[in-house]
C-alpha cells in the first residue's frame, strides 16, 4: 500500500468512526456546523502550482478541463507534467494534511 492509499485508508476509517459518533449523538447543530467549517479550512494549502489562486488540495477545476475537477488537482498536474520532483512534494503535503483531518476528526467530541 502506497503512502496515499494508506492517509486516504486511514481518512475513511476516521469519517466513518465521526459518523458513527454523530448519528448517534443528539448534539446542537451549531456545534457541529462550527466543527465542519473549521475542518474544510484544514484542506486550504498555500495555492497549486502555476494556480495559486486555488488553495484546495483535495479537488480544483483541471487546467484543461472545463469545469470538471481533479481529485488531488496539485499532484495531478506535476505528474501529468512530468515534473516529479514538485509531485513528490505535492503528495507529502495531501498525506500529511489527510493525517491531519483523521486526527481532527478523531478528536472531535460531540456534546
Amino acid at each position: 500500500m502506497t503512502l496515499l492509499e494508506l492517509a486516504v485508508t486511514q481518512f475513511d476509517e476516521a469519517t466513518k468512526r465521526f459518523e458513527q459518533r454523530r448519528a448517534t449523538s443528539t448534539s446542537a447543530t451549531s456545534a457541529l456546523n462550527s466543527f465542519v467549517q473549521r475542518f474544510e479550512r484544514l484542506f486550504l494549502g498555500p495555492g497549486l502550482p502555476q494556480r495559486p489562486y486555488f488553495r484546495h488540495l483535495l479537488q480544483a477545476p483541471g487546467i484543461f478541463l472545463g469545469y470538471g475537477a481533479h481529485v488531488f488537482p496539485g499532484l495531478v498536474q506535476e505528474a501529468d507534467e512530468g515534473r516529479w520532483v514538485e509531485a513528490a512534494l505535492q503528495l507529502r503535503l495531501i498525506v500529511e494534511t489527510l493525517g491531519s483531518a483523521s486526527i481532527a476528526l478523531d478528536q472531535f467530541s460531540l456534546p
